[in-house]
């Protein structure tokens, strides 16, 4: 008996592993497509000068997430005085985050000013990783744990949706008035590139964004392998029943007109189409793709043909004046082994190899965005030609390496990306955030423009 029961016992694990499955996202239905989720438009009543703020979260763990959270603090703190009075956070149209910036980016965009309440309690000074470790060690979670179906993003979802999302879904943000829009990137495992949590994107595998769980989108763009698992969703395009989505890419007439970079993103973005070949997207962290975030937004210019036309379908207004402020909390490790003889580890080679590459991809992104910009901005100029009307943009970078003192600015790049950091770290990355913004010169040209004070 002492060898059939623990034996008992195993093969009914086995059973009830076979027996679990992490939820699958619903499919979208025509009488579903016009409710998704979407940019929603600045009443006309609201205070405005053409001022149009986008923000764009790194991932970093906590770092990022503490790091951009200061970002908002000092957002709320910068007052606007014409037409009426308001803050430069009211403005904020658009929140695009991957992995750990993705936590402080839904949490506002859900809750808005409550962030300012209780953010800290509940999650950067708490201690995540520790409960996420003590979910993965409780006997209750094995036969989760080895199903086929089921991994440990899926248990860390269920922890953020019941510990700090409250269940909430990507339709609950239209309750509190659907603005800013929130874009969430994980990496699409067998491509290599990013899966944004929208409407769009969603809208390709003819999926139902408004009933999927914040938490899982968060789960999945902080994703890290090895350490956590793949999240999966199902693609539905083309099934019987399958809505069309309301934004399609195009397709050139001439791909030779075409750079490299843009035909790899159009041939992607219709790969999603075949769901015969492609039933299923496993995604994983969203710093793997892109860092910080932006790539996404690139890739929809081109994929609709032009920042203009992106914002036009989207419903967005036609800014005077766009802000965008990337929050970048990318570490740089290992640069203190060109004073040492010995031979770093494997890990310190690690990460200092993922430190040089995310900064290389991060530069070049940067540049595509600038370009970007620069492309609207003359398009813009051309299409309105009234005199004084041609509309600017701010690009802004909050980064550590804008921090002037050695010790404090190696202290930063050197933290390591985990979920869990002492209370006093994340109190200087609060401050940080805030205090590399206001000293940024792109942002004091911004606030002299505005006439705006702190």
């Amino acid at each position: 008996m002492k060898i059939i029961a623990p034996l008992i016992a195993g093969l009914l694990c086995l059973v009830l592993a076979g027996c679990v499955h992490a939820p699958l996202n619903k499919m979208l239905t025509q009488d579903a497509v016009p409710n998704q989720t979407g940019i929603v438009p600045r009443p006309t009543e609201s205070p405005s000068d053409g001022v149009a703020v986008v923000l764009f979260f790194s991932g970093g763990g906590t770092r990022a997430a503490a790091f951009s959270y200061g970002v908002l603090k000092e957002l709320s703190q910068t007052m606007l005085p014409e037409p009426q009075p308001r803050r430069l956070l009211d403005d904020v149209e658009v929140v695009g985050a991957v992995s750990g910036g993705s936590f402080t980016a839904a949490y506002y965009c859900l809750y808005h000013d409550r962030i300012f309440q209780d953010f800290e309690s509940r999650f950067l000074k708490r201690n995540v990783e520790r409960a996420l470790a003590l979910r993965v060690l409780n006997p209750i979670a094995w036969p989760k744990l080895m199903s086929p179906y089921y991994g440990r993003s899926d248990l860390a979802a269920e922890y953020y949706d019941q510990h700090l999302f409250d269940g909430a879904k990507f339709g609950d943000l239209a309750k509190t008035g659907g603005r800013p829009y929130l874009a969430i990137n994980a990496t699409d495992m067998a491509t290599g590139e990013h899966f944004v949590f929208s409407g769009p994107r969603f809208g390709l595998i003819a999926s139902d964004i408004n009933e999927f769980p914040i938490a899982r989108a968060v789960a999945a763009s902080s994703a890290v392998p090895l350490a956590l698992t793949p999240v999966t969703i199902k693609n539905y395009a083309g099934l019987p029943g399958a809505a069309q989505p309301r934004i399609l890419p195009r397709t050139p007439a001439d791909e030779s007109q075409l750079s490299h970079r843009e035909a790899q993103v159009l041939r992607i973005l219709h790969s999603y189409a075949d769901s015969k070949n492609k039933p299923y997207v496993h995604l994983v962290d969203g710093g793997l793709a892109d860092n910080l975030g932006m790539q996404s937004l690139t890739d929809d210019i081109v994929a609709v043909g032009g920042t203009s036309r992106l914002m036009e379908l989207g419903g967005m207004q036609r800014p005077k004046r766009l802000v965008i402020i990337v929050v970048n909390s990318a570490a740089s490790r290992g640069e203190e082994w060109n004073r040492r003889e010995a031979v770093p580890g494997p890990l310190t080679t690690f990460l200092a190899l993922g430190d040089r590459s995310g900064e290389r991809a991060d530069y070049q992104t940067i540049e595509a965005f600038r370009a970007a910009l620069e492309s609207w901005k003359k398009s813009e100029r051309q299409a309105r030609m009234v005199p004084g009307d041609s509309p600017d943009y701010y690009f802004i970078q909050v980064g550590f390496d804008a921090i002037t003192n050695t010790s404090e600015r190696s202290f930063f790049r050197s933290l390591m990306t985990t979920f869990t950091l002492p209370d006093s770290t994340i109190d200087r990355l609060v401050a940080a955030g805030g205090t590399i913004l206001r000293d940024s010169p792109d942002f004091k040209r911004l606030l002299t423009d505005l006439k705006a004070n702190r």
